[in-house]
């Protein structure tokens, strides 16, 4: 079984911020892969279904960012389950916009949204960071993460993929997804920053 969490804020004065893309990720995931509906367990939205045969358990925090790793505990615990069947998705201020990086273990790098799951899962889990571009300028960061995407959407979108699996078993257990740029049309193409977004 996998868990995959996307990071976020609930209510309608953070839908579509920056800092939400994590739950943005989740819920393209959920409507494109026919999961279950969105229910409430765990301190959460969650949504039910499978991958490539795998059960997955997708995750919107509804704790605020800060507190995401209660959700998360409570969920892992509950399945018995290793900080290694955990994938986190979660924004990255530090990378382009249509950017991803992912990788298993490290710091928090001042997010404490992650701060709070590595004291309640431990740190051995995956964190998949999707990049909201930094505007430059000193203390311009939290203005950043507030700013609504254009139309409500980030410039994302996810499927699985089985074809990147070889690309990231450095990264886990090649469970994959890829991250896509997506144009203004629509039509997308795999991100390119001289590693795989794959999980």
């Amino acid at each position: 079984m996998l868990i995959i969490a996307g990071l976020g804020n609930p209510g309608p004065k953070y839908a579509g911020n920056r800092h939400n893309i994590g739950f943005l990720a989740v819920d393209a995931i959920q409507r494109r892969q026919g999961f279950s509906a969105w229910s409430r367990k765990f301190k959460s939205e969650i949504s039910e279904g499978e991958i490539d045969g795998e059960r997955v358990l997708l995750m919107k925090p509804q704790t605020f960012m800060n507190l995401s790793g209660e959700a998360l505990g409570d969920a892992m615990r509950f399945y018995k389950l290793a900080p290694r069947d955990i994938v986190v998705i979660y924004d990255e201020l530090d990378l382009p916009a249509g950017k991803a990086r992912i990788k298993t273990g490290g710091g928090h790098g001042g997010h404490n949204g992650i701060k709070s799951i590595d004291a309640h899962c431990g740190k051995e889990y995956r964190r998949l960071r999707l990049g909201i571009g930094h505007p430059g300028g000193q203390g311009s960061g939290p203005r950043a993460c507030a700013r609504r995407f254009r139309q409500g959407r980030p410039g994302l979108a996810f499927a699985p993929s089985r074809g990147h699996r070889r690309q990231c078993r450095d990264a886990g257990e090649g469970r994959g997804f890829a991250a896509h740029e997506q144009d203004r049309t629509g039509n997308g193409r795999q991100a390119r920053d001289g590693k795989s977004p794959s999980l």
